[in-house]
């Protein structure tokens, strides 16, 4: 009997505590409703947005694109719509234009081309900048491009919706305005583009190697195709110290003009144009010595940074504030970036003077002698390459056209560090090997001084 009471009372107990608990919970969730309004107005404003998406650009002016994937999509809605232009496909074309451009203009499969210029050469075509206005379902692009040495510019619609997009080609003036207006729209629903079988984009997902190559190809592009504008993009410390007038960098891609184009074929290669895959992998494993070897992408506050590596073991350095708006470093013993400084200045003496013939090797690859030659010593220098021609030439019979370099070991005596290479042909085409004993002293900073000699 007294063992039933105690078990009814612990019963009651319990069911008190739950109660108790409920109570709690229940009294809490109501505070929280009191105290905290401004959650109730998050959702409030949600659902304001949701019923009247078009009053969430309001106030806001056009900013440069800055998602990767995004400014991509746009940029291929451009490069398909000047590639149907080319392929005289009118019902393509026609279903990308923009619905009110036709309309004022009347323009039909027939007439289209009254109102789109057209041009020898649409492979030329670069997106130069691009700005967006977006809602919660409609976004517009405005875009300006360079095709065959001529600006063009582009309003580009995306509807989220329906995954379409139209095109309306622009003037200057139209693109300059846009990029000054201030959203003021009292309408409660997003412009709508409607489906038309062939106005469906995609966003592409950029990988870091889809980036860094991205990078690589523009500038290889650029460089074959509008020389002006891509040494505008060289950092312009680089620039004065590398070349020092736009005539040296149009010397320097004749030079290299041949490789320059290898390199942007094999990159571009489309397996489409090929009989079957094994003729594409015969061709890109043919031309592989011009693909790009290495990559790295580093996020830093200001820019994105894509380091692309070749062959030659030297890389190109790209600086991006925005998608494709970069500076250029086309090599690394040039100018000592920032980054470099901080690794250099972080670790031993014997990585100093590897992270040096590094930079000595990389010169040689590219064929700027001139490097080299500045690090050589001066009583060196004076007693055996006089001139810079001989050193050159005594280079290019001792050495091959891209060099692989082995350290076999380094010793130091005093405050000089000697370090014999194994240097072998990179390409693999050539089984000679050389010997190369390097002499090297580290100055302050990021200087040395060196001398070599061949076994």
């Amino acid at each position: 009997m007294k063992e039933r009471k105690v078990w009814l009372l612990i019963a009651i107990i319990c069911v008190a505590i739950v109660i108790t608990i409920i109570g709690i919970v229940i009294l809490k969730n109501t505070e929280r409703k009191v105290k905290d309004p401004e959650v109730e107005d998050e959702r409030n404003t949600y659902s304001y947005y949701q019923e009247n998406p078009a009053q969430v650009v309001n106030g806001k002016k056009p900013a440069k694109t800055n998602i990767i994937g995004l400014y991509s999509m746009v940029d291929e809605c451009i490069k398909s719509y000047y590639s149907m232009i080319k392929a005289g496909n009118s019902e393509i074309v026609l279903s990308y234009l923009n619905e009110d451009f036709i309309k004022a203009n009347s323009i039909n499969q027939s007439n289209m081309y009254n109102f789109i210029k057209k041009y020898n050469d649409y492979s030329t075509y670069r997106t130069m900048d691009m700005y967006d206005l977006g809602g919660m379902t409609y976004t517009e692009y405005y875009v300006k491009g360079k095709i065959n040495g001529v600006f063009v510019y582009f309003l580009v619609g995306t509807d989220i919706n329906n995954e379409t997009f139209d095109i309306m080609p622009i003037q200057e003036a139209e693109y300059n305005n846009y990029l000054e207006k201030v959203a003021n729209t009292e309408e409660s629903t997003e412009k709508i583009i409607s489906k038309k079988v062939y106005n469906f984009y995609r966003v592409p997902i950029i990988s870091d190697e889809d980036l860094s190559r991205k990078y690589y190809v523009d500038y290889i592009k650029l460089m074959l195709t509008d020389s002006e504008q891509a040494y505008s993009m060289l950092n312009e410390q680089y620039k004065k110290i590398r070349f020092g007038s736009i005539e040296n960098f149009k010397k320097y891609i004749t030079n290299n003009r041949q490789s320059f184009i290898e390199t942007y074929n094999v990159e571009t290669a489309d397996i489409a144009k090929f009989k079957n895959y094994d003729e594409y992998n015969k061709y890109v494993e043919a031309k592989a010595q011009y693909k790009m070897k290495s990559y790295a992408v580093n996020n830093y506050n200001e820019y994105t940074q894509c380091v692309c590596g070749n062959i030659t073991g030297n890389n190109y350095i790209f600086n991006a504030k925005y998608p494709m708006d970069y500076e250029v470093y086309l090599d690394t013993f040039t100018v000592d970036l920032p980054e470099f400084i901080e690794k250099y200045s972080n670790t031993s003496e014997k990585n100093k003077v590897l992270m040096n013939i590094e930079k000595v090797k990389n010169a040689l690859n590219t064929n700027v002698y001139g490097y080299m030659y500045s690090k050589l010593d001066e009583t060196f220098k004076k007693n055996k390459f006089p001139n810079q021609n001989i050193f050159v030439e005594y280079m290019r019979k001792n050495l091959f056209a891209l060099n692989k370099f082995e350290y076999t070991s380094i010793k130091q005596d005093g405050k000089l560090y000697i370090i014999e290479t194994t240097v072998t042909d990179a390409t693999a085409k050539n089984n000679a090997k050389r010997t190369m004993n390097v002499v090297m002293k580290l100055n302050e900073g990021t200087d040395f001084v060196m001398s070599f000699s061949f076994n």
